[in-house]
């Protein structure tokens, strides 16, 4: 059944992951506490290839599902041109749901590749539902970093933040690249990072847990081999602690399905998400690839057999 609660934690869900997760994703959900110290994510997933440069761009278009019904569509441009990033994602309602709560969400970031490593120079995410929007532009200079909020946070929760903004905490988008896409080439997924998106920060934490595959029967456009990795969030601050508490307890796991995609343009390769499992307290969001590209060919052309 839809209602305005549903909406409203569906879009945290995309916010979180992140980014979806990839993706997305996005971009996740609530979950329990995590016991794992922060890494930094390395661009090359191997040192083979850590010093080629890459050229390479994806157009990702996802569908986000729950028990067969349409809830919202979500698309993610990413180019990367040699020492340069950029990507942005957009997420908006979809059939029945825009009556109870039609959402409308944008995010971008821009940064450089470092020594085989992310490092964002701005982001940018807004909002909107119904009549109200909220913003947050992010900036990276050097050791500086810098944030602009509309509306602007309570005082209380400003004073809890301002402890822990550090130039090297990375924003949603280029927690998802440094992550997922860019890893190990025979396991991804096994690291935790620290993320901000303006005015929460939390830690994603990425566990690998086996191969797969994902056949004809199968929704969403995506054939073949697949790494499986599950996703948990933990709250770290900027949340009112009834919030707060809630997400702790909520106890909440995610799954999110990657594949290997060789670049067209040289012997870069890459992972990207294919197919994700959202946990809520309402039940499975699915998330299923509509469209994928790489440099304008389909993503399963390009994909990577696994042995």
């Amino acid at each position: 059944m839809y209602n305005q609660d549903l909406a409203s934690n569906m879009l945290f869900h995309r916010k979180s992951f992140i980014a979806l997760s990839i993706g997305a994703l996005f971009i996740l959900s609530p979950t329990l506490a995590i016991a794992q110290p922060v890494q930094q994510s390395s661009l090359a997933p191997s040192s083979e290839v850590k010093n080629i440069t890459p050229n390479d761009n994806f157009s990702l278009k996802y569908n986000l599902t729950r028990t067969g019904l349409n809830l919202m569509k979500l698309k993610f441009n990413i180019s990367l041109k040699g020492d340069q990033y950029r990507a942005s994602h957009s997420l908006k309602s979809k059939g029945l749901i825009k009556i109870f709560a039609d959402t409308n969400s944008k995010a971008s970031v821009e940064g450089k590749i470092k020594k085989g490593f992310l490092s964002p120079t701005s982001f940018q995410i807004s909002a909107e539902k119904k009549d109200k929007t909220k913003t947050a532009k992010l900036s990276w200079e050097g050791e500086k970093f810098t944030q602009e909020l509309s509306p602007k946070l309570s005082d209380d929760r400003a004073k809890k933040l301002a402890p822990l903004l550090k130039p090297d905490l990375k924003d949603p988008l280029s927690g998802l690249l440094s992550v997922v896409m860019f890893d190990n080439p025979e396991k991804p997924c096994g690291k935790t990072i620290r993320v901000f998106e303006g005015r929460k920060i939390f830690e994603l934490s990425y566990t690998y847990l086996e191969t797969g595959k994902l056949q004809k029967s199968d929704p969403g456009s995506f054939r073949g081999d697949t790494h499986i990795c599950q996703v948990k969030h933990t709250p770290i601050a900027g949340y009112s602690d009834k919030k707060m508490k809630k997400l702790l307890e909520a106890n909440l796991s995610h799954k999110i399905w990657v594949a290997r995609i060789k670049s067209p343009k040289g012997k870069q390769s890459y992972f990207v998400p294919v197919k994700m499992q959202l946990g809520t307290k309402y039940g499975v969001i699915d998330v299923e690839l509509d469209k994928g590209k790489i440099n304008g060919k389909k993503l399963r052309k390009a994909a990577i057999s696994l042995p």
